[in-house]
This record gives C-alpha cells, sequence and structure tokens, in this order.
C-alpha cells in the first residue's frame, strides 16, 4: 500500500457489495485467528451512524473499499502515521488477514 492510500481516521464508506455505510476505527490491527495465527488487516470498523458496539466490528483491507462517502481528518500528524504505517506493512512477518467474499 502507497502512504496516500491509507484512508484516514473517521472516513465513512461503503464496503464492495455492502448497503450499509461503515466508518473508520482504527488501522492495521492485529487479531488472532482460529487457527492460532495472527493476521493484521489495514482498517477496522463500525456501522455508520450506529456506531461502536462489540457485536459489529468489522476488519477490511484497502481492496474492499467501494466508495467514499466522507474522507476522514488529515493533518500533519496523520501523514507521519501513515509513513510508520506503510513502513510497518512492508517489514512485518504478519501476514494481512482476508475478509470472505
Amino acid at each position: 500500500m502507497k502512504k496516500d492510500e491509507l484512508l484516514p481516521m473517521g472516513t465513512v464508506l461503503f464496503l464492495k457489495d455492502g448497503v450499509q455505510k461503515v466508518m473508520i476505527i482504527g488501522r492495521g490491527t492485529v487479531i488472532g485467528a482460529p487457527d492460532g495465527k495472527q493476521y493484521y488487516y489495514d482498517y477496522t470498523c463500525c456501522p455508520y451512524p450506529m456506531g461502536l458496539d462489540k457485536e459489529s466490528i468489522f476488519f477490511f483491507n484497502q481492496e474492499d473499499v467501494a466508495r467514499v462517502e466522507f474522507l476522514g481528518y488529515v493533518d500533519e500528524t496523520e501523514e507521519q502515521f501513515r509513513e510508520r504505517f506503510v513502513r510497518w506493512i512492508e517489514e512485518t512477518d504478519i501476514p494481512q488477514g482476508k475478509t470472505e467474499e
């Protein structure tokens, strides 16, 4: 992923084949899978406008984005995070998780 492709926190979007808007609430989340391995996902989201609920947290990757409705806030701190995150993706041994089709 290129740093200018990384969507900022607060971005509201539709996922491919999605009918509900979601909002990005996290990036680079590492989770344990049933196979005992760890995987990372580009983004963590919750339904918009309902918000965070333990039953409605979703993980997805850049290629799962269909359409951005609202781009979140970007400042110098965000730009610095993007650089570190892209570098982490290039260097990590943790594989990227795949979303179900």
